[in-house]
């Protein structure tokens, strides 16, 4: 078993910690290719990290719900409602 291993072995406790400096070093030699969390770092500069990707996903699902049902009602589109939902929905302050 070479050094590294035996270290890691050695420090199982540790395993998240050793994990994030192997990972930030990485980044350091190669901010493009540099693996993350089954990303790379170009992709989470670029488009953001999975749980961003998979919050803004879930937020354009409930947008588009939101807007068929305007649309079933029948109701005219009121901009004021709608800006009120989408910050409600992003917790941002009007």
């Amino acid at each position: 078993m070479d050094h590294v291993k035996q270290f890691v072995a050695n420090n199982t406790h540790q395993l998240g910690y050793i994990m994030q400096i192997a990972s930030d070093q990485w980044k350091e030699i190669d901010p493009i290719g540099a693996l993350t969390v089954g990303t790379t770092a170009y992709f989470e500069d670029k488009h953001g990290n999975y749980h961003k990707i998979l919050d803004e996903l879930e937020l354009r699902k409930k947008y588009e719900s939101y807007l068929k049902n305007i649309i079933r009602s029948g109701e005219p589109l009121n901009e004021e409602q709608t800006f009120a939902w989408f910050c409600k929905e992003w917790s941002i302050e009007k």
